[in-house]
Formats: C-alpha cells, structure tokens, sequence
C-alpha cells in the first residue's frame, strides 16, 4: 500500500471530517469523543492547532500553530488491511471523498457506493498522526 495523500496541517477545530463530498451528514454524528462515524462520515478528534509547547509561545502571546500529519492509503482487494483505533464502513455515493475542517478541504476520488475506512491514530489521545486505509465494498446482497 502507498500513500495516496500526504497532509500536514493545522487543525483549529481539533477534529478531521472525513466524508462524502456532496452529503457528509455531520449532523448523525453520535454524541460523545473518540472516532465517531455516522452513514456517510467519520469525525477524528486530533490535536487542536494552538496546543503548543508554551516555551513556543511569545511574549504577545503568540506562536506556531501544531500541524497533524494526516495519510490516506488504498488497499486493494486482496491486501491485508492494518488494524485500526477504528474500522468502519460509510457511503460515499458521490465518488469523492473528502477531508475537511474549518478551514480547509482536500478531496480524494474513489468508486462510488461503500467504502470501507481504517484509522489508526496516534497518539491515542490529541492524536499527532492519523493513517486512513480506504478500500471500496461490495454492496450488501
């Protein structure tokens, strides 16, 4: 498997969206922190831009903003697929998925219908580096 994309950016609402680009549904999210999924997205809480190292800081009270490294794989059919913080399935009916925050948004093509998301964060918590290994499914028979 090879990286896709390569993102390395700050993320000042602390959460990467990941979704379908027409409909993400963000508003199924369920309550709660940790990586959620709804039908057609996936919220990854991440490290929040400004939690930087107070030495970074200056005396004006600003700093460096934190950038979050954020890769996205393809696993073909018959790859074995890394075991993930979290391994879900959502529609992304428009064949573009994107990857979004406040800020910003990079889209990715991929076939129309299921897709199958593994994240793998790390750290656990305020996560520095999410790897997200997407592989298209077969609709349910």
């Amino acid at each position: 498997m090879e990286a896709q994309i390569q993102l390395e950016r700050a993320f000042y609402w602390g959460i990467v969206i990941v979704g379908d680009a027409e409909d993400a549904d963000i508003e199924e999210l369920p309550a709660g922190w940790g990586v959620r999924s709804a039908r057609r997205c996936v919220a990854i809480p991440v490290r929040h831009a400004h939690d930087v190292e107070p030495s970074a800081v200056t005396d004006g009270g600003s700093g460096p903003s934190f950038k979050v490294s954020v890769t996205v794989v393809r696993a073909a059919g018959n790859e074995t697929l890394p075991a993930g913080d979290a391994d879900t399935v959502i529609e992304v009916p428009s064949g573009r998925l994107s990857i979004v925050d406040a800020d910003d948004i990079t889209t990715v093509e991929v076939r129309p219908g299921r897709l199958r998301i593994v994240v793998v964060v790390s750290p656990a918590e305020d996560a520095e580096r999410v790897e997200l290994t997407l592989r298209s499914q077969a609709a349910p028979s």
